[in-house]
């Protein structure tokens, strides 16, 4: 068993019209042997509000995706905050949502909300494989308008994915 962990003191704004990568909770394993793959943690998710003047209802989506098997590690690509599309997981084989969360912040009062990342994937071949977290927020009382709330900085409770791969 090999455990992994990834935390990202960062934040990004999230955006309606496509996913985004957080880059900082990402974690590559190599696997020899074939093994699944488990995930746990939490992603802060912050109203924006106060500097948008949108104080509406908001909409957030979380995915914990898995990208993957690949030859080495460089083929899986840059880990950088990223604009991926919402139907990546149909168009590109190699690359599969394992777990996802999603609910809204109902107003600014509400302020705060945190994602859960949980996942497992399948029984996994030999290779490269590269877990993220992708997220976006929308509002259907603002639409068209993107960063209506961000992935939540803060040194208290700090973004964190842990995932453990486990041989079959």
């Amino acid at each position: 068993m090999i455990i992994k962990h990834a935390r990202d003191p960062s934040n990004c704004d999230l955006f309606q019209t496509s996913l985004i990568r957080i880059a900082g909770l990402s974690v590559v394993f190599q696997i020899t042997v074939p093994s699944r793959i488990y995930t746990s943690g939490h992603l802060g998710i912050k109203h924006r509000g106060a500097d948008t003047g949108k104080t509406g209802c908001i909409d957030y989506g979380v995915n914990v995706a898995l990208r993957g098997p690949y030859l080495t590690e460089a083929e899986l690509g840059a880990n950088d905050y990223a604009l991926i599309p919402f139907n990546c997981f149909d168009s590109n084989p190699k690359f599969k949502s394992i777990g996802c969360d999603g609910g809204n912040i109902l107003n600014l009062e509400q302020h705060y909300a945190t994602a859960h990342l949980n996942g497992a994937s399948e029984s996994l071949s030999m290779g490269f494989y590269r877990v993220e977290v992708l997220a976006s927020s929308k509002s259907d009382a603002y639409p068209g308008f993107d960063g209506l709330s961000e992935v939540l900085q803060e040194t208290v409770r700090m973004n964190l994915i842990t995932a453990t791969m486990v041989p079959e």
